[in-house]
């Protein structure tokens, strides 16, 4: 369903009948807009953008649409450079090389030229 949390069978599962049948209701339309409602977990069935929770947020259709392709382009934060940038200058500022603000400031500005790099 989602690779951030994966659901799965194992080969060697006593109950594979039961756990079927729970990974199905885990894909139902049902469980998913109780997941998204109660737990803001990003529905993966196309009938969520009839939702009237799902229509009221501008920017939900952006991302339903790229959960529905595995070819999504990557966001830049998750495993590139950036990612290193924002970690350092958190590191930093945690142990005390600098605060807060300048870290974030300083992290901004390299992340920002990064980008324009590429």
């Amino acid at each position: 369903m989602f690779a951030g949390s994966p659901l799965s069978i194992a080969a060697d599962s006593e109950n594979q009948d039961i756990a079927f049948e729970f990974l199905k209701f885990t894909a139902s339309d049902f469980f998913q807009e109780f997941m998204w409602e109660q737990h803001s977990g990003v529905p993966v069935v196309e009938a969520a953008s009839d939702w009237a929770s799902i229509q009221e947020l501008e920017l939900m259709e952006g991302v339903l649409e790229a959960a529905a392709s595995p070819w999504t382009p990557r966001y830049p934060w998750s495993s590139s450079q950036p990612r290193y940038i924002l970690q350092t200058a958190v590191e930093d500022a945690l142990t005390g090389g600098t605060d807060a603000e300048d870290a974030l400031e300083n992290a901004q500005a390299e992340s920002e030229q990064w980008l324009e790099d590429r």
